[in-house]
């Protein structure tokens, strides 16, 4: 992959336009600093070339907090080059209530859509979106959930977010592991991206999660890093983030999704290519739910291995309590 690094850093800027503090009050974006000169790779030796505010230094600051890890991007390049060439690109977006948009005004103004928006217009091609984030659902969900309402999708790039819905104990290790290789392993190879989100009173499992992120090599993004700096020192309250326990707000959304701005603007000016990615054989955690599936009842005979021979007392009318639905 190789797009120009001020021509694709420009178009990210327009397309999500999202300083926490409202277009042109905040930070310069990613373009703003490109415009310096795409020689200088690092923010740092950027940002040292424009002369920024305190409070667009601060913004900047805290952008770039959210960026844990590149990750190798072997894949993501791939799938870079994949949009270039005119391929369908699938981005799926599989965790909670904060990706299926809970406390966004609207489903166009969640984190996930106006990431994917973002994407789809700075790499061109023809790109898909995939929402499958149900609220209140832990990762251990997201295992029976991931291959219809994701994997079915045969999606290119894959957020992962259940930081707040997951909890510290083994069993969430193992889950969320399981969800990784469960993925990293599909014959497409799709790029995993891990975001970690945290909850007003600073519950997150991005510890154990990070540890992951690190041992499979994988993009790592972070609210926590981000905010909890800026709430400490003053310069930002929770409300300002969220308007309830969890889930960002309007802005809130707006500031996640300008946090995977971010890493894609570090991915499109690094300059060297990484190597070809390899899945780790062996776990860290453990990794029991790995191509777990959600079992449903076969009701006219079409699954061989799944069959009801009879029902006793009840009824096939009364069979649905809930269903998880794809997302769209």
């Amino acid at each position: 992959m190789k797009i120009s690094a001020r021509s694709a850093a420009a178009v990210i800027s327009a397309a999500l336009c999202l300083s926490f503090s409202g277009c042109g009050k905040g930070a310069p974006s990613p373009a703003d600093i490109s415009d310096t000169g795409t020689a200088a790779a690092e923010t740092s030796e950027t940002t040292a070339a424009v002369s920024l505010s305190p409070e667009e230094q601060i913004h900047r600051d805290m952008v770039e907090r959210s960026l844990v890890s590149l990750g190798n991007t072997y894949r993501l390049d791939n799938k870079i080059a994949k949009a270039a060439d005119g391929g369908t690109v699938t981005v799926a977006y599989l965790g909670g209530s904060i990706t299926e948009g809970i406390g966004a005004p609207d489903k166009e103004s969640c984190y996930a859509k106006l990431s994917f928006d973002a994407l789809s217009e700075v790499y061109g091609g023809n790109f898909e979106y995939v929402n499958a984030g149900v609220s209140g659902t832990p990762s251990i969900l997201g295992n029976l959930r991931v291959q219809k309402d994701v994997l079915d999708y045969s999606p290119d790039i894959v957020f992962l977010e259940f930081a707040v819905n997951d909890g510290m104990e083994q069993i969430y290790k193992e889950s969320y592991e399981s969800l990784i290789r469960t993925i990293l392993k599909q014959d497409n190879e799709p790029a995993v991206i891990l975001l970690f989100t945290v909850t007003k009173t600073g519950h997150t499992c991005q510890p154990h999660m990070s540890e992951l992120g690190e041992y499979y090599q994988l993009p790592m993004i972070s609210v926590p890093d981000a905010i909890q700096p800026e709430i400490d020192a003053g310069r930002m309250t929770w409300e300002d983030y969220s308007a309830d326990e969890a889930h960002p707000n309007a802005e809130g959304h707006k500031l996640v999704a300008e946090f995977i701005a971010n890493y894609f603007f570090h991915v499109t000016i690094r300059d060297l290519a990484d190597p070809l990615y390899q899945m780790p054989v062996l776990p860290k955690f453990g990794n029991p739910y790995e191509s777990a599936f959600l079992a449903e009842a076969d009701y006219d005979d079409s699954n061989e291995n799944l069959h009801i021979s009879e029902t006793g007392s009840f009824s096939l009318e009364a069979r649905r309590i809930a269903d998880f639905e794809k997302g769209a």
